[in-house]
């Protein structure tokens, strides 16, 4: 019996470990094709699985956002998952730019992600 994710394409932000690991590995469980995201690229979980991609970006550098957003605009997803977030903020550092920092990558990022890959999600 054909998975209903077979022959699907998935872009999971934050993919590397935790919750976007785990849906990473259980969309590739039922044959979907996954394009993760982390901070660098490195050897990991995904370098065995044979159809699992990986591409380095930070979402908190606004320059590597446009230049992911580029790179993924135009290909085809059936599904995201906007997984990446950071939470790593000690309570000392309350700054403005840590704030934003925060909002860049949990809020902006996202929405700047979805518009980037909303065409083909809408033909998916």
């Amino acid at each position: 019996m054909s998975s209903r994710f077979a022959g699907r394409k998935a872009l999971v932000t934050g993919g590397t470990r935790g919750i976007g690991e785990a849906v990473a590995r259980q969309l590739l469980s039922e044959e979907c094709s996954v394009v993760i995201t982390g901070k660098k690229e490195r050897i990991g979980w995904w370098s065995n699985e044979r159809n699992c991609s990986f591409i380095a970006v930070d979402f908190a550098d606004t320059a590597m956002i446009k230049m992911f957003c580029e790179k993924i605009r135009g290909d085809s997803f059936s599904y995201l998952v906007n997984n990446s977030a950071t939470f790593d903020v000690s309570a000392q550092d309350t700054s403005l730019d840590a704030f934003e920092s925060i909002m860049r990558i949990n809020e902006a990022a996202a929405q700047v992600v979805t518009k980037a890959v909303a065409d083909s999600l809408k033909a998916g």
